[in-house]
């Protein structure tokens, strides 16, 4: 069930007070985007972006005819059809700096829809390694989203898109775990694994477990940043991140439970987020598509 806090009787794609149709935030027809270097068109209107740009090419083997548009500056970028309709693949490298530069130019090549498929760690007990988290809103403990909105205003993932992935992680296996609620993002990846080592070290254990005592679910560096440009560009942005480690599993300092696995499999990751996008697909009135024409 999805909190009430998080649905929208409006028509704001990201959850938000009052009438906001989706901004058109497009460069000129052929003009390439400076860092991505995507042209309105290339990846059409839904997105899957993720930090790793290993993890591209394993998102577009779930598309009809992949193929890949760029790999400027590492931003791997691949485009494919999902039940007839164009979508694309992005990396978006690490931090919420670069997290904002992919929104800002996917939302200038024609994108309203980005799904961040990512990995986390688990911040409460019963958040477990291997589970997924699905992002309702960000905690803003970086700097990024502070150049688009004040901290007073609240960074929600889109209601729509957390439903979406939602149901596609209820219906891909009874046997997967995952969790609705706050993520943590911040700048700081060492200064949380290494507290001890930073002079803030005070500052730093007591956010950690104010966090834990209020239910923030897991930790990430690249949600704030997404849902603040989605918000400001009138985007719809959601997030679904695996979790790679967690105090439930290494209980004790943020450093003990940094205990990062180097191969743990993101299929379920992967599929979810895939579920998810083209549930976004299909929802569209009056979208013809190889899903419904297949119904008929």
């Amino acid at each position: 069930m999805i909190p009430s806090g998080n649905r929208t009787a409006t028509s704001n794609p990201n959850g938000g007070p009052g009438p906001r149709p989706w901004r058109k935030c497009t460069a000129a027809s052929g003009n390439k985007q400076y860092h991505v270097e995507i042209a309105p068109g290339d990846l059409g209107e839904y997105v899957i972006v993720a930090g790793d740009p290993g993890r591209i090419s394993k998102i577009a083997a779930h598309f009809e005819s992949p193929q890949e548009v760029t790999a400027n500056r590492g931003f791997v970028a691949y485009s494919g059809t999902l039940n007839g309709v164009r979508v694309g693949a992005v990396a978006h490298g690490i931090g919420g700096p670069s997290m904002a530069i992919v929104a800002e130019e996917l939302a200038r090549s024609g994108v309203h829809t980005i799904i961040r498929a990512g990995t986390c760690g688990g911040l409460q007990d019963d958040v477990k390694p291997g589970d997924l988290v699905i992002a309702t809103a960000a905690v803003r403990h970086e700097g990024l989203s502070q150049a688009y909105v004040p901290l007073e205003i609240p960074l929600l993932a889109s209601s729509q898109v957390v439903e979406a992935l939602s149901a596609a992680c209820s219906e891909r296996d009874p046997k997967i775990t995952f969790h609705l609620g706050l993520v943590e993002s911040k700048d700081s990846f060492y200064g949380e694994v290494h507290p001890d080592s930073m002079p803030l070290r005070d500052r730093l254990l007591l956010r950690w477990n104010v966090m834990r005592e209020v239910g923030v679910l897991a930790t990430e560096m690249e949600c704030a940043a997404l849902f603040a440009v989605a918000l400001v560009r009138r985007l719809r942005a959601g997030a679904v991140l695996k979790v790679l480690s967690a105090v439930g599993a290494h209980p004790g300092s943020p450093e003990e439970a940094h205990q990062l696995p180097r191969n743990m499999p993101l299929d379920d990751l992967i599929e979810a987020a895939v579920g998810a996008l083209a549930r976004l697909i299909e929802q569209v009135p009056g979208k013809e598509t190889v899903a419904r024409r297949r119904r008929r």
